[in-house]
């Protein structure tokens, strides 16, 4: 798949979450894709797991996701992208911060994603899964995250 269309993809699920549109969102997923679950730090597998999580949390907690950049390493895009949570009464949950984001493509489909919290060790924490480059990209996204004070000091 051409790297452009990849971040297509992407930018159009952002969209997707975003306007909580479930069936679209999951058209984009291969069907035995793999999510992580930010609730109990499990890993969720298939569509179906996906729509429950995205239903459950939905009632609890509105999540802002919006990609700020993106880097294409292989069948991999890594996106960072700044993160607000909003309660259902529409109050913010935690401060903004920056999430990195890892999604694999299998054809024209995420087939997984690993999310990438935010903090000042981040760099170290994912420099074995990515190149030097990325690394190096990374770095300078926490840099940018924290003269704009939306990168987190921990692990939200």
């Amino acid at each position: 798949m051409d790297p452009s269309n990849r971040i297509a993809t992407l930018r159009m699920g952002f969209e997707l979450l975003d306007r909580r549109d479930l069936d679209g969102l999951l058209a984009l997923t291969t069907p035995d894709v793999e999510w992580p679950n930010v609730l109990d730090n499990s890993v969720l597998r298939g569509r179906k797991q996906l729509r429950a999580y995205w239903e459950s949390l939905w009632k609890l907690a509105v999540p802002r996701v919006v990609p700020r950049d993106f880097v294409e390493e292989g069948d991999h895009v890594v996106v960072a992208a700044e993160i607000e949570v909003f309660g259902p009464d529409g109050k913010s949950l935690a401060p903004p911060s920056i999430g990195i984001h890892r999604f694999t493509f299998q054809g024209n489909l995420v087939a997984r994603l690993e999310t990438f919290r935010s903090g000042p060790d981040i760099v170290a924490r994912i420099r074995t899964r990515f190149s030097t480059n990325v690394a190096e990209w990374v770095e300078g996204q926490r840099q940018l995250g924290e003269s704009r004070g939306s990168w987190s000091s921990g692990n939200p």
